[in-house]
This record gives structure tokens, C-alpha cells and sequence, in this order.
């Protein structure tokens, strides 16, 4: 890999991410904003921004109650679930990367037996060849050495900029090029500002553009197989719940309960009352070693891999986890979960369009009543204003088409009764399709 890489561009300022949080979560999430901007004006960082967009009543189930007594219980197929309304917040976080004397800081580099961590700063894209760059080279003083991080600084292309290799500005370095630079090279970039703090900075942020919120920030490790099969006990217990769906307020995500649980049976933390008792059995731990199996090869045959899916696949090659990577760890059982539901469905509409009729029904002209399922629609922008288009089959699979300058809240796969004119017989790439007008959607068909 060469010293200075393609050309990408930097971005100013940037949306770190957007989240919908519950109100009564806010006052915790400002304390995180907080303290990372304390630790951005301790080193003359801009800060970061919060943003309301707006609110939301949501129904979030609370628990379960017996159908028999009418108390609160335990899930079953005797229980019914209970709802409350709760009040959501939609907030965007916004902000600026770090820059020094014309130089953005764009990333840290961690190495690892299993390959090399990419921990970009929000709204930087890095050159794919930094995933398998050599983590013991320094661009700027040409040495190589064990590294515990090293760190990618991107050339804003200003002619101010002061470059510590080529003199007293950097007209040389076109903008968007990217440096590798070791810790010590590190303050000639910074105007001599402890790379600690800037390193420390970078790892917040990235925190928060990932949602990793709560993660310990100490090097405690824990045995990789050890740690998913109390992720694959949580899931046996309560289901997979993301960190997003944490952060919405659905309940603890599954890698906190995963390790507060693992640490409770480690006696590494104390047991209070309310805990859970619950712990691996031996189908977890035959089900953790799947999932590591299943993950490596998964994740080794993805030909050009994003920064996740690259940094997944090293922390799924290591033996260990480390507390500030656990969430991320616990998300390789999301990840399969997503893989295989878009493989089932790929495979159920393919089954679908082998067994599906392909002939146009009703008369053009008349107006006729129809049992359809809707399929979904598709949204265009045009000349005249949006416009929305109904997808339905009939009950053999026939396509009907419905235009409208309204998106009518419709249940995906639910069947209706439609009464509609047939406005014409189309086909379209093979495939025939009846397209209906003034339409009425009387009734849901049981």
C-alpha cells in the first residue's frame, strides 16, 4: 500500500447518528453528550450537538398478564401482552471531526492477532485498504514497530496547512489524502496536544455513532465462546434485542444482559434481588460454537466487506472479548438473524414466483369486486407531486397495480376485499399486470 492513498472527501460538519430515544432516557443520554464534549474542549475539539426533530407516543410492551387470573405472569401461551403509551424523543447528533493544523483526524487503527480494527470518526470514509494495512508502519518517520494504535490523519488540501514532512505548508498533499501516523509522530501533526486524549476523543465518537452507549472502557477479556453463550442463554430467555431496540426502550439489549449475567456467575459483580437466575446450559454453549463457526465463514466470504462487517470478522477470529467490544460481538447473532431472514425470503419469493399465475384478470372498462393481498408500494416523485403505487396479487398470484396520490396504511401480506374498475391490461418485463382505478378497500377478508 502506498504512503499517501486515493482521494476521498472530507466532510465538515456531519450527522453522527439519529435516535429515537424515550424521554425518560433523555436525561442519561445528555450526560453522554456531556462528557464527551468536557473531553472535546479539553483539547480544543469542536463540540457536538443535540437536535430534537420532533416527538412520538409509542405502545411498548411492559409485560405479560394471565389471561386466566388477570395478573401479571410470566410469557406464555396463557398470557396476553400489556402495553403503555410512553413518549419518544427523535433527536439528531451532529458535529465537526477533529482537525489540527490542517490535518482531520479520520480513524484509529487497533491491531490484533486477527487483523486490524477500523475505528473511523463519523462521516469519514476510509480507503478499504486500510482493513489490511500493515499496523507497524508510521507514514512519517518511515519506522516500524510494534503499535498498540496506530492513526489516520486526512490533508484538508488548504495551502496553510503545515505538513511535518514536506516543510512549512502541505501544497503537495492534494485534499482528501490520508497519512498513517504512529503515537509519538502523532503530536508533530496536533501541535504537540497528547495523542492520548485525541486517541480517547476518536473512541467516543465512535461510540456514539455506533450506539455502543455503557460499554466499560477497561481491558478486562473475557473467553470469546464463553461470553456468546450467555448471548445465545439471553436470547433463550428473552429474544434477540439490538442496542437500538435498547435505546428505544424495548429493554436491556441482549449483550448487557449477556454480560451481567456472566459476570453474576463469575461473582465478578454482586447479585441484588431483582437479578435474574438464569445461566448457560450445555445447548448454549453447542450453540455459541456454531455461531462462531457460522460467523467466520460468513463473514470470510464477504468479497468487499464495509468497516462492520470487517471489524466483525476480526473480533469473531479472535478467543477473546474485551469489555468495550462486547456489544459488538453480541451484534455477529443480529447479523445472522438479518442474513437469514433475507435468504428466507429471497428463497419464499422465489418459490412464490415459480408457482404464481401470470394472466390478466377482469374486464377492462368494467368495475368488479376482488379478493387481493397487498404486496406493498413504491413511492415516485414527480412533476405533479408524489405518487404511490399499490402492489396486490390475486389469490393465485396475479399482479394488479393500483396508482394513487395517497399512501393508505394498508397491512403488507393482509387480504382485503378491493371494488375497483380495471383500467387496462399492461405487462411489464414478462410479466402481466391488471391495473385498477377508483378503488374502494372495503373490508379485511378473515
Amino acid at each position: 500500500m502506498s504512503v499517501y492513498t486515493e482521494t476521498v472527501a472530507p466532510v465538515e460538519a456531519v450527522t453522527i447518528a439519529e435516535y429515537d430515544i424515550p424521554e425518560r432516557n433523555f436525561p442519561e443520554f445528555e450526560r453522554e453528550i456531556a462528557s464527551l464534549n468536557k473531553h472535546a474542549a479539553r483539547i480544543g475539539c469542536p463540540l457536538v450537538t443535540i437536535e430534537t426533530l420532533g416527538t412520538e407516543v409509542r405502545k411498548v410492551q411492559i409485560g405479560w398478564r394471565s389471561d386466566a387470573t388477570g395478573l401479571p405472569c410470566a410469557e406464555g401461551p396463557l398470557a396476553h401482552p400489556v402495553y403503555a403509551d410512553y413518549l419518544y424523543l427523535r433527536v439528531r447528533v451532529t458535529g465537526e471531526e477533529p482537525k489540527f493544523a490542517g490535518w482531520t483526524f479520520a480513524a484509529v487503527l487497533e491491531p490484533t492477532e486477527a487483523g486490524t480494527l477500523v475505528r473511523s470518526i463519523p462521516g469519514v470514509e476510509l480507503p478499504p485498504d486500510y482493513q489490511t494495512t500493515d499496523p507497524t508502519r508510521c507514514d512519517h518517520c518511515g519506522k516500524r514497530r510494534h503499535r498498540a494504535e496506530t492513526f489516520v490523519l486526512m490533508h484538508d488540501g488548504k495551502a496553510d496547512a503545515v505538513s511535518p514532512t514536506h516543510g512549512a505548508h502541505a501544497s503537495a498533499f492534494p485534499d482528501g489524502h490520508c497519512i498513517q501516523v504512529g503515537r509519538t509522530c502523532m503530536q508533530d501533526f496536533t501541535g504537540g496536544l497528547d495523542p492520548h486524549q485525541i486517541a480517547s476523543l476518536a473512541e467516543k465518537l465512535f461510540k456514539i455513532a455506533s450506539g455502543g452507549f455503557g460499554f466499560g472502557h477497561g481491558e478486562h477479556v473475557h473467553d470469546l465462546s464463553e461470553y456468546l453463550a450467555y448471548v445465545c442463554a439471553a436470547v433463550r430467555e428473552h429474544g434477540y434485542r439490538s442496542g437500538a431496540q435498547a435505546r428505544d426502550g424495548e429493554g436491556p439489549s441482549t449483550a448487557t444482559q449477556a454480560g451481567h449475567q456472566m459476570r453474576l456467575d463469575r461473582h465478578e459483580t454482586t447479585r441484588h434481588e431483582w437479578d435474574e437466575h438464569w445461566t448457560v446450559t450445555a445447548a448454549d454453549t453447542d450453540a455459541a460454537a456454531l455461531l462462531v463457526t457460522e460467523a467466520r465463514a460468513e463473514l470470510a466470504a464477504v468479497e468487499k466487506p464495509n468497516d462492520y462487517q470487517h471489524n466483525l470478522g476480526v473480533l469473531v477470529r479472535l478467543d477473546y472479548v474485551r469489555e468495550k467490544d462486547e456489544g459488538f460481538v453480541a451484534s455477529i447473532y443480529g447479523y445472522l438473524k438479518r442474513l437469514h431472514e433475507r435468504r428466507a425470503a429471497v428463497a419464499a419469493e422465489e418459490k412464490r414466483a415459480s408457482e404464481r399465475s401470470n394472466e390478466w384478470i377482469g374486464t377492462v372498462g368494467k368495475r368488479e369486486t376482488f379478493t387481493l393481498t397487498f404486496m406493498g408500494y413504491r413511492s415516485f416523485y414527480g412533476q405533479f407531486g408524489d405518487r404511490y403505487l399499490n402492489r396486490w396479487e390475486d389469490p393465485t398470484g396475479n399482479a394488479v397495480n393500483w396508482w394513487t396520490g395517497t399512501s393508505d396504511d394498508y397491512t403488507e401480506g393482509a387480504t382485503y376485499t378491493v371494488k375497483a374498475t380495471v383500467k387496462s391490461h399492461d405487462e411489464y418485463k414478462g410479466r402481466k399486470q391488471t391495473i385498477i382505478s377508483r378503488a374502494v378497500v372495503t373490508e379485511v377478508t378473515k
